[in-house]
């Protein structure tokens, strides 16, 4: 093999690094970037139900209350109602703990369509990181058509004496953009309590 032929390999394996690099980077990020979301909608989705369940148990526990409000007043006052007629204690009591039900179900419902918007909002959210991972993805198919046509090119234009000591190559936007999204990420995984404030915020 003569030093040409070295050092066109040498350069030659320079890219593929650099391609390797580029890949393994989106792969993270795409990889993080999913756990992360995942973990948020499970959240969601989670407090959904918890809301789901109590307005549930809330309706049942309403009804309830009516029919034995209803039972409790007999028929000989309905059939000659009495306008004086002091309420017992337990038709107050009742009547209270309906009305107190009824606003904590109304609540209970208020709360549920914020959270399903919120999902909405998530998976709005999900959609454009898919979509961002893809032109990702379509990024990374291209960079190695370009080290292809590179190593092409190499092997018929580059001359011996740029081969003897070829400098260094500086990492690449896209490479430095994906390696600070990723440090953000792991950081927040690192630090899940700022996360949580940043969502409540």
């Amino acid at each position: 093999m003569t030093q040409m032929d070295k050092a066109l390999e040498d350069v030659i394996s320079e890219l593929d690094d650099q391609a390797n690099r580029v890949v393994a980077l989106v792969v993270k990020l795409i990889r993080l970037l999913s756990v992360d979301l995942r973990e948020l909608l499970k959240d969601e989705i989670s407090k959904q139900w918890e809301c789901d369940y109590k307005c549930r148990d809330l309706g049942e526990q309403v009804a309830w209350l009516k029919k034995q409000l209803r039972e409790s007043i007999s028929l000989a006052s309905l059939e000659h109602p009495t306008p004086t007629k002091v309420k017992s204690a337990l038709e107050t009591a009742q009547e209270n703990r309906i009305k107190e039900l009824e606003i904590l179900f109304r609540d209970a419902k208020g709360r549920i369509m914020e959270l399903e918007t919120r999902i909405r909002e998530l998976d709005g959210r999900l959609i454009h990181v898919l979509s961002h991972n893809w032109e990702l993805a379509y990024k990374c198919r291209d960079l190695s058509g370009d080290i292809w046509r590179y190593k092409g090119q190499l092997r018929v234009s580059i001359a011996l004496g740029d081969l003897e000591a070829p400098p260094l190559k500086p990492k690449t936007a896209l490479e430095r953009a994906l390696e600070k999204k990723i440090d953000e990420l792991e950081e927040s995984n690192r630090h899940p309590q700022r996360r949580t404030r940043s969502k409540s915020i």
